[in-house]
């Protein structure tokens, strides 16, 4: 089994919901969007060390911001895990790990938390690091509610001292039908991912 399909996923929590909320509030002071902190502000003693955080998709060489109302494919893994493929863009991290909270808001009412401990930050040119494989699980909820939504995505970042946030409405979309057989580690025994008949991508 991938290690990234094995991320937990739980149902919505008033405690983080209201984390989350004060965190975006107090990123979005000033007027500007958690992306748009500037991450040469450095942090005087007793000051927050503040991230730029940019949502987007690809890797270190081809990354993609997500603007708001872009489309997001989900993807079928071969473990039977529906996701969102995606990647963060961070400016004024200290340390090359992160941790990341995700609550996912969809149109239908229904909402999803996601902790994602010690991710690994990839530098590279232009004073920023990638966070690849940024995967968002959507499966505690059916799929027949998902698909063709919309879903807000609001996502923070921290570091034992510094904090960044972002949110992005996106509509979620399953326009190929195919599992990705690549994301698993041993592939050798037939996975429980292909009962729905869905065709391995090419």
């Amino acid at each position: 089994m991938d290690r990234r399909e094995q991320s937990s996923t739980v149902h919505a929590c008033p405690v983080l919901r209201c984390a989350l909320v004060v965190l975006l509030a107090a990123a979005c002071a000033a007027g500007c969007s958690p992306a748009d902190a500037d991450p040469d502000d450095a942090a005087g003693p007793g000051e927050e060390c503040k991230l730029g955080v940019t949502l987007g998709t690809g890797d270190r060489e081809r990354f993609t911001a997500v603007e708001e109302g872009d489309v997001a494919e989900i993807v079928l893994g071969f473990q039977g895990f529906r996701m969102l493929e995606l990647a963060l863009q961070v400016e004024g991290s200290p340390v090359d790990e992160v941790n990341v909270i995700t609550h996912v808001s969809l149109s239908t009412g229904d909402e999803l938390d996601q902790r994602d401990g010690r991710m690994p930050l990839i530098e590279v040119d232009g004073g920023h690091s990638v966070l690849e494989d940024f995967l968002i699980f959507i499966n505690d909820v059916p799929a027949v509610s998902v698909i063709g939504s919309d879903a807000t995505l609001e996502v923070i970042v921290r570091t034992d001292d510094c904090t960044g946030a972002l949110s992005r409405t996106v509509e979620l979309r399953d326009d190929d039908d195919c599992i990705d057989f690549d994301r698993v580690f041993d592939a050798s025994v037939p996975d429980a991912g292909a009962v729905d008949m869905s065709l391995a991508c090419e």
